[in-house]
């Protein structure tokens, strides 16, 4: 199968996407080219060729096709067809290129080593035909493309070399051949017709041979049947295409880094969780996303570090920053993929957003702290409590034994007395206890704050321990603020 790599790039030339074999044929990294870094990779010598036939192609909203030589950083050289066709907009206006290129390396040197070749023209798998112009009859043609055709060679001597070409694209092959007398070769695609009247997809390259005096002798064409690479080349078009309607349309925000960290790719989901584009994300660093917080970009840093050398990145919980200023809390899982030399190539990243998750767990720890306060209350309520039903007990207590007493000395007035402060005592202890159930009643009412006089505050207490203290001296006292009653 004929690699193909595939490409889009706006009316400038800056390139919005390639594909893994047109990286491979200029021995560069995915990422790299995108922009105007491809013509880098062109051959110095072929670059403003290259430059001008764009330029001329966008003016006459025509499709573009150029013939030019990668250069590799290891110095490996691939020559390469580029055919691209227009892309129009909702407008209906040409924003940009849909292209494909072939690798024609070995077209290329099947032409310039032609006249070498004649001792084995008949042997190679590659159809020929020579005419002599400026006739269109054909004058030789190898086997191999005598049985692309379905004919016997004998069959073809004589023929137009128009005869071999559907009908619809004899046009464009006489086109073909003034573009290659013009500028001494061409190459091109068009569909070819077989004996049994079928068509096929076939890459042709014209050569003219000319002499000493410039004027043209012969035209050959190098024809190639490019049926399994058109097929390869739409089943590739179409996994594609599928996997970018699969990527932009994912539930879950998707990224890719270079091995520099920047953005090289993003999905829609990724634009809209950060309140942007997928194609303004693109060229950012990693780490422009993160907020400058603790949990933000000092700990994204940390993990940068650790998808540089290979470590997968699983379930870490970040803050980003939206467009918009504020904080968004994600999970990232974050996978590096690598060379045959254990060198980054990509990493791949997903963001799933757990902003309300932390702001429930967040919540969660705030009333955590708010019912260990209340407890801490509840504990000092309980004792004050414990404490203050406990005198009016002793009270009781102790005007029992009086009473028990005064029974003895049969003294009705201290008796009545006595009976008056336990009475009194117990009023108090039942007071309390229902002040106490007003006060669980309450919990969820707005607590209202009084003046409390501070002289009937303490004869209040002296009175839960009359009998126990028989002469007390009151100076005068100032008011407080406290709590009184619930509403």
């Amino acid at each position: 199968m004929i690699p193909v790599g595939i490409y889009e790039a706006d009316v400038a030339g800056k390139v919005t996407y390639l594909n893994k074999n047109w990286c491979d044929f200029a021995g560069i990294l995915p990422g790299e080219p995108l922009g105007l870094g491809w013509l880098n990779a062109i051959h110095p010598d072929d670059r403003q060729a290259v430059l001008s036939e764009w330029s001329e192609s966008v003016g006459h909203s025509r499709q573009f096709q150029a013939e030019y030589r990668l250069l590799s950083a290891a110095g490996r050289i691939t020559w390469l067809l580029d055919q691209a066709e227009p892309r129009s907009n909702s407008a209906g206006m040409i924003d940009g290129y849909i292209g494909t290129v072939t690798d024609i390396s070995n077209l290329k040197e099947t032409a310039q080593q032609l006249p070498k070749l004649a001792h084995v023209f008949d042997s190679l798998d590659l159809g020929i035909a020579i005419r002599k112009l400026p006739s269109d009859r054909i004058e030789s043609v190898n086997l191999a493309l005598a049985r692309m055709h379905g004919y016997e060679v004998d069959e073809l001597i004589g023929q137009s070399i128009f005869y071999l070409y559907a009908p619809e694209d004899v046009e464009l092959a006489q086109l073909a051949g003034e573009i290659a007398t013009k500028n001494g070769t061409h190459v091109f695609e068009a569909r070819r017709r077989r004996k049994n009247g079928s068509v096929f997809p076939a890459l042709i390259r014209i050569t003219v041979a000319k002499d000493e005096a410039g004027r043209c002798l012969y035209r050959s064409a190098i024809v190639q049947d490019v049926t399994a690479q058109k097929e390869a080349e739409s089943v590739i078009r179409e996994s594609e295409s599928k996997f970018r309607a699969l990527f932009d349309k994912a539930p879950i925000a998707h990224f890719a880094a270079d091995k520099n960290g920047k953005l090289i790719n993003a999905n829609q989901k990724a634009g809209q969780l950060l309140g942007t584009t997928a194609d303004q994300l693109i060229g950012k660093t990693v780490l422009s996303l993160y907020a400058d917080v603790p949990d933000g970009k000092p700990k994204a840093e940390q993990l940068v570090k650790r998808w540089k050398q290979g470590e997968e990145i699983e379930n870490e919980e970040l803050i980003m920053e939206h467009f918009d200023g504020y904080q968004i809390w994600v999970s990232l899982t974050a996978t590096p993929v690598l060379s045959d030399e254990n060198e980054i190539i990509v990493t791949q990243a997903s963001a799933i957003d757990i902003t309300a998750r932390k702001q429930a767990e967040i919540e969660k720890l705030k009333l955590i702290e708010k019912l260990e306060v209340k407890n801490a209350e509840m504990e000092r309520f309980t004792y004050t409590v414990s404490h203050d039903l406990k005198s009016p007990l002793i009270t009781i207590n102790g005007f029992l034994g009086m009473l028990e007493r005064d029974l003895e000395d049969k003294d009705p007035k201290k008796i009545r007395e006595d009976v008056n402060y336990i009475k009194t005592a117990a009023d108090n202890m039942y007071l309390q206890l229902q002040q106490l159930l007003d006060l669980s009643e309450a919990v969820n009412k707005i607590v209202q704050y009084e003046a409390i006089p501070m002289r009937s505050l303490i004869e209040s207490a002296l009175d839960k321990v009359r009998g126990q203290i028989d002469v007390v001296k009151l100076f005068d006292t100032p008011q407080l603020s406290g709590m009184l009653r619930f509403e």
